[in-house]
């Protein structure tokens, strides 16, 4: 390969240095190829000639028009070279380098049937819409990084040629402004994967012919129709953990200890050099408010209130212990803007719950029941009027997203409290159920319709109680 303006003079001089140097294979079982990125128009007429020679099985010359329909054909090639050359945005990556990075941190590296294991379902419906005109696919599972992990998995499992495809045309974008310029500037369809939240430029991806598979966390009640991905069963995950290597006494460990989450798993893999900081214990006691609260918003008073409250100390005082940790490698905790949100939920609660108190416990309760008492005030305008209710300055005591996080933590108490063995005195899913009880047996129409945005997250918690509950409005 060369990058000579005399093209010609630098594919005879190599096909020479070979000709004379075959490195031991032999040329009649062999193809010589000479590469140029230039538009080198005769490179037809110069394999002829050298072909006449019989010397070597075949021989092919590739110039710049055939560079560049490869990478029409294959975008995500085409991508990483155009960062290599300073010509694309920070934050793209291909599927196959995004998944080789996130399975392979881990030793021993997790697989693509760990990944699937269980999911027999959820792995038609991806093959369905793969192939299909469908241009957006929804899947929510526990972390934003699993739901990304299943389609690789799922891609990754697929014959050769479908794999290849689909491998050249996927791409993992982690910002906004990536993501416009992807959908913008590459002709040819991609398939993208946002692994940010409020995605800004969906509609013009659509319509530049890409799809688009949208990853979602368990918070996630607005977006639909979505493939929700079940948690890994038990057998199914010990069964593929000893398939990778590991003991059937350390296979049935993690499955104990890490609530059979990837996520959790792939840092319990990692080396001891690879825990964060924040998970230790000395350290633990600055993250576990923000933990139960999960997100918040820093210009609202009434969350700044909450914070307060769990955290045992003025807001100012412990939000300046956030920013602390904010600028540490691995960080659990992203600001942006007014809006605080842990990195990972799932992650931190399984870093953290060995050092969640008691007292941190009925602190949380508190504050669940203080919420979402919390009547809308909307309800207070007649139904023909709510729709301009903050026109008339009536908004919702605490903003939507601490109420999101805090049903968040509710659901990873319930599900898997048990698994993190939190400290309390029944299960940890009954004592979930008991507070959803408290907070709406015989509870009226107005409180009902002030929780009606989360009542689907709630059910999800408090299963149990929420079939018994009596909602009548």
């Amino acid at each position: 390969m060369g990058c000579n303006q005399d093209v010609k003079g630098k594919a005879d001089s190599d096909y020479e240095k070979r000709k004379g140097n075959s490195s031991g294979i032999n040329p009649s079982e062999t193809t010589y190829i000479f590469v140029s990125p230039r538009a080198w128009t005769k490179n037809e007429e110069w394999c002829n000639e050298k072909k006449k020679e019989g010397f070597w099985k075949d021989v092919k010359a590739y110039n710049a028009a055939t560079l560049e329909e490869w990478i029409e054909q294959a975008p995500a090639v085409g991508i990483w070279l155009g960062q290599l050359l300073g010509k694309y945005p920070e934050g793209v990556k291909a599927l196959v380098d995004w998944w080789d990075e996130w399975n392979k941190s881990t030793s021993p590296p997790l697989t693509t049937e760990l990944v699937l294991a269980g999911r027999d379902e959820q792995v038609k419906k991806i093959h369905k819409e793969l192939g299909s005109s469908s241009s957006q696919i929804t899947v929510q599972s526990a972390t934003i990084d699993e739901s990304i992990a299943f389609l690789a998995g799922v891609i990754n499992s697929l014959p050769e040629e479908e794999r290849e495809y689909y491998l050249s045309r996927t791409i993992v974008i982690n910002n906004s402004k990536a993501f416009e310029h992807v959908s913008i500037t590459t002709r040819s369809e991609l398939l993208l994967v946002p692994e940010f939240n409020e995605i800004k430029g969906l509609s013009l991806a659509i319509q530049k012919g890409h799809g688009v598979y949208i990853p979602v966390g368990p918070d996630n009640t607005v977006t639909n129709p979505k493939i929700v991905l079940p948690r890994l069963g038990r057998a199914a995950f010990v069964s593929e953990l000893e398939e990778m290597g590991l003991s059937n006494e350390d296979s049935q460990k993690y499955a104990r200890d890490t609530g059979r989450s990837l996520t959790v798993l792939r840092r319990q893999l990692m080396d001891y050099a690879n825990q964060p900081e924040w998970a230790k214990s000395n350290s633990a006691r600055d993250i576990i408010p923000a933990l139960l609260i999960g997100r918040w918003m820093e210009s609202n008073n009434a969350d700044k209130e909450i914070i307060e409250k769990i955290a045992g100390e003025s807001y100012e005082t412990y939000s300046q212990k956030l920013y602390s940790w904010q600028n540490q490698q691995d960080s659990p905790i992203l600001k942006i803007g007014e809006f605080w949100r842990l990195v990972s939920a799932m992650d931190a609660f399984f870093a953290l719950a060995s050092f969640i108190t008691q007292i941190n416990l009925e602190h949380f309760k508190d504050i669940v029941l203080t919420v979402f008492r919390s009547l809308d005030p909307a309800l207070e305008l007649e139904p023909g009027e709510r729709w301009m209710a903050a026109v008339h300055g009536k908004v919702p005591l605490y903003s939507n997203h601490i109420r999101k996080g805090i049903i968040q933590a509710f659901i990873l108490i319930g599900v898997f409290g048990d698994d993190a063995k939190l400290s309390l005195s029944t299960s940890a899913q009954t004592w979930v159920d008991n507070i959803v009880w408290e907070l709406l047996r015989d509870a009226e129409c107005n409180l009902w319709m002030s929780v009606v945005d989360v009542l689907p997250l709630i059910a999800e918690a408090a299963p149990k109680s929420f079939r018994v509950l009596d909602f009548s409005c």
